[in-house]
């Protein structure tokens, strides 16, 4: 038997009424199933952690790990959602342009936070550009709940990019869960909404939790430090996830609220509009 360490409510239930599984991604420290319905859980390591549609369990049970094997009789059921309404922008939210700058790889999309622009691939080149067009139109359309551009954008981005989960699927997950810090969780869900069926249902999956307001530990941990170096700890954990995602999702969360504070200056600590 496998001892599962962690689980959701969510995983619970897939794996009580999943039918028709089959494994999607198999790796070291994570395998991802799929069932008829495409919905998705993943058993991962200690090392990788508790997100909404995971199952952590020893890293000794790698790689190739049975469902059949699990064991719940020491897990812990871990909620995914944060107490949105406790949660407001504060000052460290501005080192999360370091921490995308400094943890980007080729096919990030922190792509435009850079000072110095790397040379890129002709595809890269022009997937960067169409996201950045898309991106430049989502952000105002989103200040001012303009749904149809939002819509129009959010086509011009998800399922774009590289990775597992494309980097620009990524890039949106990070904006929907800024959305919801900002008090915006019906535009957030909207958003997701949007995207869900533009992409893959690896991607599909985790945008529908973060529409849900549902997130990582690591991102529970950023969203809820009280001193920077846990702050940057939790952003650098967030951004190393993964080849791109943990990045694009890190710069699609904080563009979105860099957008805010500069259209509504006094949006930190507590005064969110």
């Amino acid at each position: 038997k496998i001892p599962v360490l962690v689980t959701t409510e969510y995983a619970q239930a897939w794996l009580f009424t999943a039918r028709d599984i089959h494994i999607l991604y198999q790796r070291d420290s994570v395998c991802i199933f799929m069932d008829g319905q495409r919905r998705i859980l993943a058993l991962v390591t200690p090392e990788i952690g508790a997100s909404p549609l995971n199952v952590v369990i020893p890293a000794a049970a790698f790689p190739c790990p049975r469902l059949d094997d699990l064991d719940f009789s020491i897990a812990h059921i871990w909620n995914p959602y944060p107490v949105w309404e406790d949660l407001f922008i504060t000052p460290f939210f501005d080192m999360l342009n370091d921490v995308c700058r400094e943890t980007y790889t080729p096919g990030c999309w922190s792509y435009w936070l850079l000072e110095a622009i790397p040379s890129l691939s002709h595809y890269q080149n022009l997937i960067y550009e169409s996201a950045g067009e898309a991106i430049r139109k989502l952000l105002p359309a989103i200040a001012d709940h303009r749904e149809a551009e939002c819509v129009f954008a959010v086509r011009q981005i998800a399922g774009m990019g590289e990775g597992l989960t494309p980097a620009g699927d990524d890039w949106l997950m990070g904006c929907i869960l800024a959305l919801h810090l900002l008090k915006k969780a019906a535009l957030a869900r909207f958003i997701a909404a949007a995207a869900i069926p533009l992409t893959t249902p690896l991607s599909a999956a985790y945008l529908r939790a973060a529409g849900e307001g549902a997130c990582s530990i690591h991102w529970h941990r950023l969203l809820q430090a009280t001193d920077a170096d846990t702050f940057n700890q939790a952003a650098v954990a967030i951004a190393q996830q993964g080849h791109t995602s943990g990045n694009s999702a890190l710069a699609g969360f904080y563009v979105t609220l860099a957008e805010h504070r500069r259209i509504l200056p006094g949006a930190v600590s507590g005064t969110v509009h």
